[in-house]
């Protein structure tokens, strides 16, 4: 059984959780994407990754872009990240600490530098994403449905269209991953786009590392 993760309020202000209504279809202006990640209730895993991957700042600057944010399920379901970690001997931990911090890369690459509505995502369109020199391509399979394809792992798109002032936001049903787990840049301490430098040791929230321990300790007893 997946455990759910209620950190979010202690690691992030909750004040940002109050009175912002998110809209599908609707724009809501002065609502940035971080905030649109916290408003969500099946994006509380990729809030809390955030958090420790030190992209808090980048996510609440960035404007006129696309997220494809992967849902809770995309982390602690039966194929999510962690048991993908978890049959590479590794653990999302692993890819915060020591200067290691490829959780930052692998969130860049769900943000594409422009928005795109899922009329806009059209067969074999090629997207450009915040992770320099890697990029993501849309398929539409024989449903209909919006698949976006990563260099090691495809995602499909459940909830489309949240508008965040000029950006959008898809949530997806997996995590996106530019390659192999051993090939993925990492990113330096309070990392901007673009930059794939090594990084030094993290500070990182007992808050949140509990809960990382937590969440991989339940998909290991599943």
């Amino acid at each position: 059984m997946a455990c759910k993760l209620y950190a979010v309020c202690v690691l992030l202000p909750c004040v940002l959780l109050a009175g912002v209504p998110l809209s599908q279809g609707n724009e809501s202006c002065g609502l940035s994407l971080l905030e649109a990640v916290l408003e969500h209730p099946d994006l509380e895993e990729l809030a809390i990754v955030i958090e420790g991957a030190e992209l808090i700042a980048i996510l609440d600057d960035l404007e006129q872009v696309t997220l494809f944010a992967p849902n809770n399920n995309a982390f602690n379901g039966s194929n999510g990240l962690l048991y993908l970690l978890g049959l590479e001997g590794a653990s999302l931990i692993d890819f915060l600490l020591n200067g290691n911090n490829k959780a930052a890369s692998i969130l860049l690459y769900h943000i594409v530098t422009k928005p795109y509505n899922a009329s806009q995502l059209t067969n074999g369109l090629s997207l450009e994403t915040e992770l320099s020199g890697y990029n993501l391509t849309v398929s539409i399979n024989s449903t209909g449905s919006v698949v976006i394809v990563g260099g090691a792992s495809n995602a499909t798109v459940v909830t489309p269209n949240i508008q965040v002032c000029g950006s959008v936001v898809h949530i997806i049903n997996a995590v996106l991953l530019p390659g192999a787990l051993s090939t993925i840049p990492s990113q330096p301490s309070n990392s901007t786009p673009g930059s794939t430098s090594a990084a030094p040791n993290q500070a990182i929230s007992s808050t949140l590392f509990l809960g990382l321990v937590a969440t991989a300790t339940s998909v290991l007893l599943l």
